[in-house]
């Protein structure tokens, strides 16, 4: 019976391991110089992740945009920005199968929205100017 119950809780161990198999992935050069913040699925399994960088794009930091398969392969990278800091804050779908990102601007003085599609190109933006004595 002993023999058994090991047997069995070899097994469970081997399927639990199994499972949750996966793969581990480190995107960009250094933690101080970019940081992932968010991600979202696309609908073909791979990713979306959403950070910043200050290594690359137009000065200080820069929305960061990856795109990743599903097994963490890098497809195509994205920087969005000025020359100042901008923070994005989110990226979620859009109904039209797109994406939108939030994003703080200093580079623009205000919250600042990006529609991207699937390959990163930017369909539109609109900015919310910070008004005179509104926190960033």
């Amino acid at each position: 019976m002993k023999r058994l119950v090991l047997l069995i809780l070899v097994e469970v161990l081997i399927i639990s391991q199994t499972i949750y198999a996966g793969w581990i992935r480190t995107y960009g050069l250094h933690e101080s110089t970019e940081e992932g913040l968010s991600l979202v699925q696309t609908d073909d399994g791979g990713y979306l992740i959403i950070g910043y960088t200050t290594l690359w794009g137009s000065g200080g930091k820069d929305i960061w945009l990856l795109r990743i398969d599903s097994l963490g392969d890098t497809l195509w990278t994205r920087t969005y920005g000025g020359p100042d800091d901008d923070y994005p804050a989110e990226i979620s779908p859009t109904e039209d199968g797109n994406y939108l990102i939030s994003a703080y601007s200093s580079s623009l003085d205000g919250v600042w929205f990006l529609k991207i599609n699937r390959i990163g190109d930017t369909l539109w933006t609109h900015l919310h100017k910070r008004l005179e004595g509104e926190s960033p």
